[in-house]
């Protein structure tokens, strides 16, 4: 998990600091940290409807836009040792 959370953090950075792709704002939420209880509703949902455990699953990507920011498209990567992997 920690690997994917590693990934997605320098892929925002990278994206929002050399790029400009996306002038939104955003966390990752699991749904144990969500104290309204919604993403725990919609994560039984989704594992109900696709038939997988629920621990199958990731962090939701919670964004927040502005009026007039954007996420362009782009292409995700991560940075390993030894160079793009």
């Amino acid at each position: 998990m920690y690997h994917k959370t590693l990934c997605a953090t320098l892929t925002l950075t990278l994206a929002h600091t050399h790029r400009n792709i996306r002038t939104s704002q955003g966390t990752f939420m699991t749904a144990q940290e969500d104290p309204s209880g919604v993403l725990n509703y919609i994560e039984d949902k989704v594992a109900s409807l696709v038939g997988l455990p629920r621990n199958f699953g990731e962090a939701f990507n919670i964004l927040r836009y502005k009026t007039g920011q954007h996420y362009d498209s782009h292409y995700d990567y991560c940075m390993r040792t030894g160079g793009v992997g």
